[in-house]
This record gives structure tokens, sequence and C-alpha cells, in this order.
């Protein structure tokens, strides 16, 4: 796996500690921000043996090591690479480590929005948000019909369990799970399915980006849709929302 595989696994592994909808935080007195937050080019000496990248997160305190600004921006604002457009070639290449605190009585849930405040602050961040014409895969049925079973009474929507071989889910729209699979193909996904119920998921599959030493690979994402859930993905260009960088500067001293 190379540098930028593990550094993507990294942002992926955050996103699933967070799974909630974007947000950005909002300007004036109910601004979420640390307290203090320290920035450093990246030491290798601080990461884990054979990681790139690793990132420790609690109510009060965000740790990141070997990140870079572009995967700060993804875990503030929940983005994939294709939903964030320009930026100079250091937004990508240049690592940092982080150590951010807060008083506190804060939660993780407000972390996103605290890391968007220090974008902001410290390398000057303006985003802009824009819906872009891309390529992308539509979900849809296949020709004699999804194998979805409809979740049960009362079942809760929007709750997933998911990594590289499987996606889960008691009770999930088909806008939700079209998410899920943009998350682990890094491509736009769009609900073409025509079907507004709830629905059980319990998809497994080979993971996306293969380890070379891994025989136990099972079918692709693709193949697996057709066979277990009756649902297929065809290209596609289609709406797709993205945030365009602005205004982007090194960071100020500590």
């Amino acid at each position: 796996m190379n540098a930028r595989s593990i550094r993507k696994a990294a942002t992926i592994l955050f996103l699933l500690v967070w799974r909630l909808p974007s947000q950005q935080n909002p300007p004036g007195p109910s601004r979420l921000e640390f307290d203090v937050a320290v920035i450093n080019p990246a030491n290798e000496n601080k990461i884990g043996a054979g990681a790139i990248s690793s990132s420790q997160v609690s109510k009060d305190r965000l740790e990141l090591r070997g990140f870079t600004v572009k995967a700060m921006v993804k875990m503030a604002y929940r983005l994939q690479d294709y939903q964030i457009i320009g930026g100079p070639k250091w937004f990508d290449n240049d690592t940092y480590d982080v150590d951010a605190k807060s008083a506190p009585g804060g939660t993780q849930q407000q972390i996103p929005q605290k890391l968007q405040s220090l974008l902001a602050d410290r390398f000057q961040l303006v985003l802009r948000r824009e819906t872009r014409t891309l390529p992308a895969y539509a979900l849809g049925p296949v020709k004699s019909g999804s194998k979805l079973k409809e979740a049960g009474p009362g079942a809760p929507p929007g709750g997933f369990g998911w990594g590289p071989r499987m996606i889960r889910s008691k009770g999930a729209t088909m806008h939700d799970f079209a998410e899920r699979l943009a998350d682990a193909l890094q491509h736009p996904v769009l609900d073409q399915t025509g079907l507004s119920g709830i629905y059980e998921i319990d998809l497994k599959f080979a993971p996306v980006e293969p380890n070379p030493s891994d025989t136990d690979r099972g079918p692709s994402i693709f193949q697996a849709l057709q066979e277990q859930l009756g649902l297929k993905l065809d290209t596609a260009k289609g709406p797709v929302e993205v945030m365009v960088v602005d205004r982007l500067e090194r960071p100020s001293a500590n």
C-alpha cells in the first residue's frame, strides 16, 4: 500500500468515527473553536511504525500526525477527494502535526466544526460551495428487480456499519446508501433506484483497493451489488456538490 493509500485509509477511519452530516461552523458568538492549537511540520518520529499518518480524538482534544491540509479539510467538512477543487500543490503534499485543545465540557461531535475554525484562522482557508456536473455512478435496480428487504417497523434510518469489505445497515434509505457507496468507491454515486422506502443492507465485497497478498478477495463491489442486493452501478454524469478552494496560506506561527 502506497503512502497516499495509507493516508486515505486514515482519513476514511476518521470519517467512520464521525458519521455526521456535513455542517459548517456558524460565524459570530456561536462559532466553535479550540482554545489552543499548535501546528508544526510533520515529525515522522511521532507516527507509529509503518504508518504515514495517525489521529487521536477526545471530547476536548484533537491530535493529528502527518496530515496534509487537504486531509484536514476532508475531515472537517466530511468530503471526499473528488469534492475538493483547487488549492496549491503543497495543499496535498506538505504534512503537519496538529495538537489542539479545548476547555473541558465539549463533545466529540463538535470537533469537526472546531477544526473548520482552525483551518480558517491558521491557514486562512476560504471555501466556496458549488454544484458541478461530474462523472458519476448511477445506482439502480437490475432488470429482474432489486432483492432489497424492507426494514422492520421502527427501524431508525441512517445508521451504518462499514469497512473495506462490507456495508451494513438495519434501516437505510437509498440516498444514504448511495453516499456510503461513494465513500467506498471515492467516486460520486447518484441514487436513481426510484425506491423511497427504508431497507436492510448487508453487502459483502472485496476491498476496492486490495492488498496484493490478500488471497481471500471475494466479489467486487459491482458484482456484490448485483448478486446480493439486485442493484447495479452504471456510468453517468450528474450534479455533485463540491468545495472550491478560494484562498489558502501556509500556517501562521504558533
